[in-house]
């Protein structure tokens, strides 16, 4: 009997969103400045916390939110006051669709860049391969839902104008956190599934 291989939830690069959604859920219920340090003081908990679970990944989402929340963070240490800005969740959902947009139409560089740097350290360029691979499948998944939202945007505002506090509040601060959740789920479920159909493939015995 072969051994089966199982598929990590490590490989659900979504978890890299959870930064994101802590702050845009925080903004909600408290100033946008402290949700915005919240959300990098959790960015940087993961990010150490990764590296000590799966130190065999690397986590490129999380990096690009952490990325961002640092770049907010600095912005509203140094430039402006978002404490009346009314749009942080979708900002926020906006700049990780860019990201995730920038990242799928230059993975090859990524994967090249980062092939230069393992060297000749085999087990090295795997881990990266693997999280190129996880990176782009989690990606694609944020980018089909995030242009789902903005079509869902434009159909409201030519339907729905002037926009009511309901359709507002639906628009520009429920559906950004959901859309993030969505993607963590389509993924890990995704996973599940893979998991699912190696537990019920059989075995092939060796050929003679």
């Amino acid at each position: 009997m072969g051994t089966t291989i199982r598929l990590s939830s490590a490989y659900n690069q979504s978890l890299g969103y959870l930064p994101v959604i802590v702050t845009m859920l925080l903004s909600e219920w408290t100033a946008h400045d402290v949700a915005i340090y919240a959300g990098f003081g959790v960015a940087v908990l993961c990010c150490i916390g990764w590296k000590r679970r799966y130190p065999h990944i690397t986590p490129i989402i999380l990096y690009a939110s952490t990325i961002l929340l640092i770049l907010l963070a600095g912005a509203v240490l140094f430039i402006f006051d978002t404490n009346d800005y009314r749009l942080l969740s979708l900002t926020l959902e906006l700049s990780l669709w860019a990201m995730a947009a920038l990242f799928y139409l230059n993975h090859v560089l990524f994967s090249t860049f980062l092939a230069t740097t393992a060297n000749s350290n085999i087990n090295l360029h795997r881990q990266h391969l693997h999280s190129i691979e996880s990176t782009i499948v989690s990606v694609r998944v944020l980018l089909i839902l995030v242009t789902l939202h903005i079509l869902v945007f434009a159909v409201a505002l030519w339907v729905c104008r002037p926009l009511t506090d309901l359709v507002y509040r639906i628009l520009f601060h429920i559906l950004p956190p959901t859309v993030l959740l969505l993607a963590w789920l389509f993924n890990q479920f995704g996973i599940y599934y893979f998991n699912r159909l190696l537990t019920q493939t059989p075995d092939c015995p060796p050929m003679s």
